[in-house]
């Protein structure tokens, strides 16, 4: 089952034994201390986490916070850099999903999320790296399925999304979502990787 969502509190399952993601253009790698400057480049530009269900940084201190609670306690939370220059453009996460509840014959299910610097959209970055993370996730064949949700306003993710190859399968209306103090209808998918 595949899905993909952006979820700041996650519970680990198990750790992936997922190997380094290279596309021609991004690499996927571990946060490392430090890195709450370069997080703060894309965090803060207004849009980006609004995207994604969380309000854009408000400073750096926010973006060290988020760095030393959340991503460098997730092993399965990633760095996405760019392979030329290594900066960091954005974030990508493997977690645990309350949408396996739907699927309760799938063993190992993970839902995704993403979220990547404006400064990258359009180009078809994400896209590339999801179908490299499923075609990683195919090799290593522990995951039965993948999930990913998106804000139906969000059409360039679900845009990705469908042509990752998911399937829409459930509609989520006035789901409320405190860090933006709103209330948004999710699009749910799914996508099978054993049958």
């Amino acid at each position: 089952k595949r899905s993909f969502s952006f979820l700041f509190s996650c519970k680990i399952l198990y750790t992936l034994p997922m190997k380094p993601v290279k596309t021609s253009r991004v690499i996927l790698r571990q946060f490392r201390e430090g890195d709450e400057e370069q997080i703060y480049q894309y965090a803060s530009v207004e849009g980006v986490g609004e995207r994604a269900g969380w309000k854009h940084h408000a400073n750096v201190q926010e973006s060290q916070s988020v760095l030393y609670n959340v991503f460098l306690k997730n092993p399965n939370c990633f760095a996405i850099t760019d392979r030329e220059s290594e900066k960091i453009i954005g974030s990508f996460e493997l977690s645990s999903s309350s949408l396996s509840n739907d699927f309760p014959e799938c063993e190992h299910t993970y839902e995704i999320g993403y979220v990547l610097s404006k400064d990258y959209w359009n180009q078809g970055i994400m896209t590339e790296l999801v179908n490299e993370v499923i075609q990683e996730l195919i090799k290593e064949g522990e995951t039965d399925l993948l999930f990913i949700r998106a804000n139906q306003e969000n059409k360039a993710s679900i845009k990705v999304i469908e042509k990752s190859g998911f399937f829409c399968y459930k509609i989520m209306q006035d789901i409320y979502n405190a860090r933006i103090d709103r209330k948004e209808t999710h699009l749910c998918f799914y996508l099978r990787l054993k049958r």
